[in-house]
């Protein structure tokens, strides 16, 4: 039978294929390092003498303590810019938007053409549309970014120094969905807003500098 699998090592295909040659299917780094706290699975390497068991157990907390804290220093950065530049940035563009809808309000109601509500003969409608979205998305931001910040204070207060892997399961299953979601709408925010207003470089600049 044969050993290689050429396929995409990605795939549906191969998580099938994987399964039915018994192979394991680590889809996370907290997965990966518990395998060297797995008595059986680590038989072979003390069995040849390639490890000693301490060794073993130093090599699994090294691997976890950098682990929580590199994923530590992530969060704390996300809520930092997102804070600090991400939030402001749309403050300041929904201010500039409202400021338009004002003042098209006042010259429309001075020229007697009002606001018809469907974005044309000068309404602001559409500039309603995305005042309305970037408050709503920035509210989004706002709410994900407070939980994630909360989250890993709770996290790390009640395991980081007492339960390293406990910590690192949380990370995964809590923390990481929370910071996908957060650096998500910062994604989606910056699309957004005009580059005029978006202090931090954009995806764009970064892959095709200006």
């Amino acid at each position: 039978q044969r050993v290689l699998f050429n396929g995409d090592g990605y795939s549906d295909e191969w998580k099938l294929e994987a399964a039915r040659r018994g192979l394991p299917n680590l889809v996370n780094s907290v997965q990966a390092f518990e395998v060297l706290s797995n008595e059986n699975k680590v038989a072979f390497l003390l069995n040849s003498g390639v490890y000693r068991q301490d060794e073993l157990n130093t090599r699994y907390s090294v691997l976890i303590e950098r682990y929580n804290m590199q994923l530590k220093i992530e969060f704390a950065t996300i809520v930092s810019m997102v804070n600090q530049y991400v939030l402001p940035s749309v403050i300041d563009y929904r201010l500039k938007i409202a400021m338009l809808i004002n003042s098209t309000n006042i010259v429309n109601t001075n020229s007697g053409r009002g606001d018809s509500g469907d974005g044309r003969d000068g309404s602001v409608g559409h500039l309603k549309s995305i005042l309305n979205i970037l408050s709503n998305k920035s509210a989004d931001l706002f709410e994900k970014t407070n939980k994630l910040d909360f989250s890993v204070k709770e996290f790390v207060k009640t395991y980081s120094h007492t339960n390293p892997d406990v910590f690192a399961r949380k990370i995964n299953e809590v923390l990481l969905p929370l910071f996908k979601e957060t650096s998500g709408l910062c994604s989606e925010l910056e699309e957004l807003v005009a580059d005029e207003h978006w202090v931090l470089p954009k995806y764009y600049d970064m892959l095709f500098l200006n």
